[in-house]
């Protein structure tokens, strides 16, 4: 479990308004998740190659922080995940995990074969419900695995997100997010990842 460097005199509370509940929740997040929030940053849907969404995947369902480098180096000319790839999951011991990273990685290997990769991701990825075909991947893990591969409906449909923009009087998530970033110029999922960082430390069990 992560070792979590948190300030007493500056928890983000439930009595707090939004710009300060953000303000607090901000620094938490960057001091503790500074390089999950940069690589969520960096990371846009209609840009997502295989091996992306492939390494978003296996962090989803192992809860681990997977990366895989130079990502050139796993590619084949079909640009699909190849043996290689999967030899480097040998930090992954569950069996189960194990066995869905295979499934998955056949799943989206047919899927490049028969569209090409633009038109799968396109069509076939886009949607949290979509997501839900993967294995292990159920409707909290397509919400989770939706956030990390910049969809916002990930963020938008997140139960904990939404009792907080009810708790703050929002309609809705977009609009508490929209509300937030005239204050702190950012991308939403930034936000809204930071706002869950908090949640899931300070508020729920």
């Amino acid at each position: 479990m992560k070792n979590l460097i948190i300030d007493p005199n500056y928890i983000p509370t439930p009595d707090l308004n939004y710009i300060d509940y953000f303000s607090r929740a901000m620094n938490f997040a960057q001091t503790n998740y500074h390089q999950q929030l940069k690589t969520l940053n960096n990371i846009f849907f209609h840009k997502l190659v295989p091996t992306t969404f492939f390494e978003r995947y296996c962090s989803v369902i192992c809860d681990l922080d997977i990366s895989f480098n130079p990502y050139h180096y796993y590619f084949n000319y079909h640009n699909s995940i190849n043996d290689q790839i999967l030899k480097s999951l040998s930090v992954i011991q569950n069996i189960d995990q194990k066995q869905a990273v295979d499934r998955t990685a056949k799943i989206i290997n047919t899927g490049i074969k028969l569209y090409g990769w633009n038109k799968y991701r396109d069509n076939f990825l886009d949607k949290f419900s979509k997501l839900q075909v993967l294995s292990l991947i159920d409707h909290s893990k397509s919400l989770q695995l939706s956030r990390e591969i910049d969809l916002m409906e990930g963020f938008e449909r997140e139960p904990l997100l939404i009792s907080l923009a009810t708790r703050w009087s929002f309609e809705t998530v977009e609009t508490m997010l929209a509300a937030i970033n005239n204050r702190f110029v950012m991308q939403h999922k930034i936000i809204g990842q930071i706002l869950l960082y908090a949640m899931k430390t300070f508020e729920t069990a």
